[in-house]
């Protein structure tokens, strides 16, 4: 029998994480690996750095992905808002 495990972490557990995701994400930019910072800084929910991140590689389908995305957000956010 197979037992599974919840995790819930905590808020700052949470914000532990988003601090190391975005610590690491800074690190990639620094060595201009552009597109693992923006996994990274995707993951740490920073749409800023992402689209920072997006128009430092110059390609223009990730700017627009992300873009789209930031786009999704608002308009499900000010929908429930």
């Amino acid at each position: 029998m197979h037992t599974h495990y919840i995790c819930i972490e905590t808020q700052q557990e949470t914000k532990r994480r988003v601090q190391l995701l975005e610590r690491l994400a800074d690190c990639c930019v620094e060595q201009r690996s552009y597109h693992l910072a923006t996994k990274k800084y995707t993951q740490a929910g920073n749409k800023t750095e992402v689209l920072h991140a997006c128009m430092c590689t110059w390609h223009c389908m990730h700017v627009c992905m992300a873009l789209h995305a930031c786009v999704a957000l608002y308009i499900q956010y000010y929908s429930y808002h």
